[in-house]
């Protein structure tokens, strides 16, 4: 018995003379597949040869008019994309007004080192980068990159224009007197700024490094890592960053507020108030000369090792571990499960005032005052070595530890 199938049959040369009706249905319907896929082939080839032509940048001059030969390498150009890349360097000098005392700059795609120095003008070097379909295009786009500089009053504002064929990149160098403030728009790329007046960041991305500020660096980060290190004084905001602060002077009050985060602080010698939510926060060699620390912590976790100078942290739902130094008014008041853990100072006299509600103290065997209990709370206050500053502490619903121990033990 012979299989049936659907369509042609199997095992059978056909022959013309003796095709049966669903042979020729077969072979009819089987040409008039293959005419239209010709046909819509050829209908997408045109369609992209339109498409180029109409969507192309303007002949050069010189260029020769269009050709079939043209429409055939605009569409290799459109399936191939642009393969080649290029760089080009173009060094400026630009004369500053001794009214400007403002460098506004803009670059979004690309990095950006400045360093302030003695000088009247600003020294700029700007490399870049672009693709092209050749090597001559890729060269032609790179050059079109330029460093434009206009001027209003006190600001000098600067950026860099790009072409609009192509995909670019630029690094920019520039050399410029100190005596400046710097302003960045947003910028994607990685930040430099070294030895100016003041910084302020607009909605910076990336990599941003801060040196040598004589005076105030403030804006807002997101994203990425900002360090700032040898500072006048900050006001900062940021988000979902890595923040590390070296070095802080306090010529003025500082803040800082962080969300979804990690911020490290060493040295900070002026006031200083911190607002963390979700954010690991480190402190670390804190001694203001004057006014305090403050810090105001929801969720994530607050520890500060070496304070010498008055502090007060607000903390919920946060880990709290502070190392007291030396004696200095102390306030700790903590909402949550979360333990509040103090190190207290081994040498000089202070007046402790503890008091846990709903939670447990320990503390040390010896430690003047003992630990008492009276209804829901536990406390322990009293003088110890004689008395002194002020070291309070509040915890509801989590527990309290006290330890004595010398500072980084």
């Amino acid at each position: 018995m012979r299989a049936v199938g659907i369509g042609r049959p199997q095992g059978r040369v056909a022959d013309p003379g003796r095709q049966t009706p669903g042979e020729l249905y077969y072979n009819d319907r089987s040409k008039s597949m293959g005419k239209r896929e010709l046909l819509l082939i050829a209908a997408v080839a045109v369609v992209a040869a339109i498409v180029y032509q109409i969507t192309a940048p303007p002949e050069l001059p010189g260029d020769r008019h269009t050709s079939l030969g043209q429409i055939v390498q605009n569409i290799r150009r459109g399936v191939q994309g642009s393969r080649a890349r290029a760089s080009a360097t173009t060094s400026t000098t630009f004369e500053v007004a001794p009214a400007v005392d403002e460098l506004r700059l803009a670059l979004l795609r690309g990095g950006i080192t400045i360093v302030g120095e003695d000088r009247p003008d600003i020294q700029a070097d700007l490399t870049a980068q672009s693709n092209g379909y050749d090597a001559a295009e890729a060269d032609r786009l790179a050059k079109a990159v330029k460093l434009t500089f206009s001027g209003s009053g006190a600001s000098l504002f600067a950026g860099v224009a790009f072409p609009r064929e192509g995909s670019q990149t630029a690094t920019l160098s520039l050399k410029v007197p100190r005596r400046l403030r710097i302003l960045l728009n947003p910028n994607v790329g990685p930040l430099r700024i070294t030895g100016v007046r003041e910084v302020e960041l607009v909605n910076a991305r990336g990599t941003t490094e801060i040196r040598r500020v004589s005076g105030l660096v403030s804006g807002s980060q997101r994203g990425g890592s900002l360090l700032v290190a040898d500072a006048g004084n900050l006001r900062l905001t940021t988000r979902g960053s890595d923040v590390t602060l070296e070095e802080i002077r306090g010529d003025s009050p500082s803040w800082i507020t962080t969300n979804a985060g990690e911020l490290k602080i060493t040295g900070v010698h002026g006031p200083f108030t911190i607002d963390a939510t979700a954010t690991d926060v480190s402190l670390d060699k804190i001694q203001t000369d004057n006014g305090m620390i403050r810090a105001n912590v929801s969720s994530g976790s607050i520890k500060v090792n070496g304070l010498r100078s008055e502090g007060r942290i607000d903390a919920r739902n946060a880990d709290i571990t502070v190392a007291v130094e030396r004696p200095a008014p102390l306030y700790i008041y903590s909402e949550g499960d979360e333990p509040v853990t103090v190190m207290l100072p081994v040498q000089g006299g202070y007046q402790l005032d503890a008091v846990a509600n709903g939670g447990r103290i320990t503390a040390p065997a010896g430690l003047p005052p003992a630990v008492s209990s009276s209804d829901a709370e536990q406390h322990a206050t009293g003088p110890v070595r004689g008395g002194g500053p002020m070291i309070s502490i509040r915890s509801t619903n989590g527990n309290i530890n006290l330890s004595v121990a010398a500072h980084g033990s």
